[in-house]
């Protein structure tokens, strides 16, 4: 009797810790599975006000089976060629007014969307710069419509940064200004995990949903891999205090490019809207840069 008891407290011991291995790893999916549908949610939509300061059109881009696109465009002279500015990841179209202005000023016409699941625009799921490739394609196919032959400059902050380079083989510009991009996505999911330990077993956990939730890996979003093949002059710019995409990163994304560079560090400048953080020093590094390869002689 005594061993036939102790063999069933055994049991029940173990039948006990294998359920709460099974009870622990599903409220750890559930966890990783919340934490993902959060991060790729869609920004509220949002009416963003025109600015006041400068002359704006409005312009939407439709597409079947795409997400409609919402832009603001502005007319410069005609000499100085045009940017196509893209925000970063949360943000939207008005962040880059400041820029926009900056370059209007110069004579540079200016054309900014929001990228989709952002602002204005439609879509349900933000991405990390994979699927952005492609409404930069479609946006960059409005820019030539609207401005033919002139000279096309890229401006991306962050995501914006990482979606010019992953759709250069649908968009060539002839200047790019990249502003707090990251290496990979790999490394800088890590560098958002709030446990101090183990961030890249995190990352790598999070990111594991990717393939059957948006239909590609991390592996397909590298910009450190792919920026290498742009031809065009490439100013890459970093905040000194950036804990997400600062001068490590900057300077490792330097290394990687081949054409053209300069790599300018923003002092004081965390992972935020540079332009706004300093903006003498914002445009003493990028109006020269632009001018000077899109505007006529």
């Amino acid at each position: 009797m005594v061993m036939i008891r102790s063999r069933n407290m055994k049991t029940k011991s173990i039948a006990r810790t294998l359920a709460g291995f099974v009870l622990f790893f599903l409220g750890l999916a559930g966890i990783v599975y919340a934490a993902g549908t959060a991060a790729i949610r869609r920004t509220p939509y949002q009416e963003l006000a025109m600015p006041d300061d400068f002359p704006v059109e409005q312009v939407k881009l439709s597409a079947a089976g795409q997400p409609d696109l919402a832009g603001w465009v502005s007319q410069g002279s005609g000499k100085c060629g045009v940017a196509l500015l893209l925000h970063g990841r949360g943000s939207d179209k008005s962040h880059m007014s400041g820029r926009a202005k900056m370059l209007l000023d110069a004579g540079i016409s200016a054309v900014i969307f929001d990228l989709p699941a952002h602002g204005e625009s439609g879509g349900e799921v933000r991405g990390f710069g994979y699927d952005e490739a492609t409404a930069v394609a479609r946006m960059a196919a409005f820019v030539d419509e609207r401005f033919p032959g002139q000279k096309v400059a890229g401006v991306g902050a962050s995501l914006g940064a990482a979606a010019l380079v992953l759709a250069q083989d649908r968009f060539k510009a002839d200047a790019y200004v990249m502003e707090e991009m990251f290496t990979t996505l790999e490394e800088t999911t890590a560098e958002r995990m709030r446990l101090p330990f183990f961030r890249d077993w995190q990352a790598k956990l999070m990111l594991a949903q990717l393939p059957w939730r948006l239909g590609f890996s991390a592996d397909d979003v590298r910009p450190v891999e792919k920026v290498g093949s742009i031809d065009s002059p490439i100013l890459l710019m970093a905040g000194a205090e950036d804990p997400f995409a600062g001068p490590a990163y900057a300077k490792r994304l330097f290394e990687a490019v081949t054409a053209k560079k300069q790599l300018v560090i923003i002092k004081g400048a965390r992972h935020q809207n540079l332009f706004r953080h300093d903006p003498a020093a914002y445009k003493a590094a990028v109006l020269p840069f632009l001018s000077n390869l899109l505007c006529e002689p």
